[in-house]
C-alpha cells in the first residue's frame, strides 16, 4: 500500500515537471524591453505620439530642434512623432490617444502604438474604466 502511495506521487511529480518544463520551453516570451524614455527613443517597432500642442510635444520639439540644448534622445524622439507632418503618431486631444492604445490593447492584431501624456496617474484611472472606445 505504501509503494503504492509513494508511486502516484512521484507519478504527479514527474508529469508536472514535465508539464511545466514543456510550457517554459514552447511558450515566446515578451521582453519589456523600454525601461525609460531613453528606451522608447532607441527602438522603432513601437510607434508612440502625443497630443498635438501639448507640453509633452512642445518639449520634444525644443529639445530636439534648439541648436544650443540638441539632444539626440530628443531629436530621435522628435522624427518618431513628427513623423508624415504629426498626423499619423499624434492627437488631437488626450481621450482619442488612450482611445487609440485602448484599441491596441483589445485587438492585439492590429498596430502597436504607446502614448505620452502629462496627465497625472488619477486621471489615466478615471479613463481606464470610462466609456472611451
Amino acid at each position: 500500500m505504501m509503494m503504492g502511495i509513494w508511486w502516484l506521487f512521484a507519478l504527479i511529480v514527474i508529469s508536472s515537471y514535465t508539464a511545466n518544463l514543456a510550457a517554459f520551453l514552447t511558450i515566446t516570451r515578451i521582453e519589456s524591453s523600454i525601461q525609460s524614455l531613453a528606451d522608447l527613443s532607441k527602438q522603432t517597432d513601437l510607434p508612440y505620439g502625443t497630443v498635438l500642442d501639448s507640453a509633452v510635444y512642445d518639449q520634444v520639439r525644443n529639445k530636439a530642434m534648439n541648436p544650443f540644448e540638441r539632444d539626440p534622445m530628443y531629436s530621435q524622439m522628435w522624427r518618431m512623432i513628427n513623423r508624415t507632418g504629426g498626423a499619423e503618431n499624434n492627437v488631437e486631444e488626450s481621450k482619442e490617444g488612450i482611445r487609440k492604445v485602448r484599441r491596441w490593447l483589445l485587438y492585439s492584431n492590429t498596430k502597436q502604438f504607446s502614448f505620452l501624456l502629462e496627465a497625472e496617474l488619477s486621471l489615466i484611472e478615471n479613463y481606464r474604466d470610462g466609456p472611451l472606445l
